[in-house]
């Protein structure tokens, strides 16, 4: 299965490949049916059973929910806390990453683009190079990841950097 995170907007600064954020601030404020609502940019991305990770890339610890229901009118996620473990509160703009296994990452650096995108494994890639930056993308370029025989990897290993605007497609193989 290809599961596609579409054409995302490059920010200049290292970001997840399957990256989101908060659009509103999260409340640890577990509902009566045990479910987190968890406010996001296109909740259409998601899918039931996917892993979400919170402040993923920060200084703080993270949080891992599952995502239990889409609404897409109103772009809220329900999610339980995996393992019923406690969640933090987070303010809007937090960072949320998509954390599924999967065989391949796939990257495009979209043709009309004015500069390259880094590969790195962490949130310390650069624009130019840097930190755990180990893949320059050119422009019209394209990489892939991964062995297309097992799901060894998860969305959450690749992080990019590339030109402020500029636009990549992202994409995961699954086995």
């Amino acid at each position: 299965m290809i599961r596609s995170w579409g054409l995302q907007t490059i920010t200049g600064a290292a970001q997840p490949l399957f990256g989101d954020k908060l659009t509103a601030a999260f409340k640890n404020l577990k509902q009566p049916n045990g479910f987190y609502f968890v406010p996001v940019a296109k909740a259409s991305q998601y899918q039931i059973g996917d892993r979400i990770v919170l402040g993923f890339g920060g200084s703080s610890p993270t949080n891992c929910l599952m995502v239990n229901a889409v609404n897409t009118s109103t772009n809220v996620l329900s999610c339980i806390s995996e393992g019923d473990a406690p969640v933090s509160n987070w303010p809007s703009g937090t960072q949320i990453v998509l954390s599924i296994a999967c065989a391949v990452l796939r990257m495009n650096n979209i043709t009309n683009n004015s500069g390259s995108i880094w590969e790195g494994s962490d949130s310390t890639v650069t624009n130019v190079g840097g930190g755990s930056a180990f893949q320059e993308i050119l422009v019209s370029g394209s990489d892939n990841f991964g062995v297309e025989q097992w799901n060894a990897i998860r969305t959450s290993d690749m992080w990019v950097a590339g030109t402020l605007n500029d636009k990549m497609g992202a994409a995961a193989i699954i086995i």
